[in-house]
């Protein structure tokens, strides 16, 4: 038995629009999840999490270099 849809439940556009006008990139996010993931990183950053993120990047970019180095 298949399952009845309410369509006004159901969000067609929940991939945001890509729109270039002389060069500028305008991204418009009906969804608002580009919205959420920039407050989630502004909370990260503030509270000091984003750092040990950004450690661990620097020190594997670092490891990377070494082996490009001595290969």
């Amino acid at each position: 038995m298949k399952k009845k849809i309410d369509s006004n439940e159901v969000k067609t556009d929940t991939k945001p629009k890509i729109i270039t006008i002389n060069n500028n990139l305008r991204v418009i996010d009906e969804s608002g999840k580009i919205e959420y993931a920039n407050n989630l990183f502004a909370q990260l950053r503030a509270s000091g999490e984003l750092d040990i993120f950004e450690e661990r990047e620097r020190i594997r970019k670092e490891e990377y270099e070494k082996a490009q180095k001595e290969s």
